[in-house]
């Protein structure tokens, strides 16, 4: 699952982003969200289940997903 990204360091593949508070970050990594330095936002990692995750799955970006992929 993981891949080595060009600073050596391993990485996992983005699944769901998410909009976690900075007072939810303790409780988002138990539950197993990743940190994207990147992007700086949490995210799910593609293969889990996202359903504990629900609560910081922000709205617009589900319209926006579906929007994009041409479900409605």
């Amino acid at each position: 699952m993981g891949v080595s990204n060009m600073n050596g360091y391993n990485s996992v593949r983005r699944g769901q982003i998410l909009e976690v508070p900075y007072k939810d970050k303790d409780q988002a990594k138990l539950l197993g969200a990743r940190w994207d330095p990147d992007l700086r936002k949490w995210f799910v990692p593609l293969g889990q289940d996202t359903q504990p995750f629900e609560r910081w799955v922000s709205k617009d970006l589900e319209v926006r997903t579906k929007t994009v992929s041409g479900v409605s």
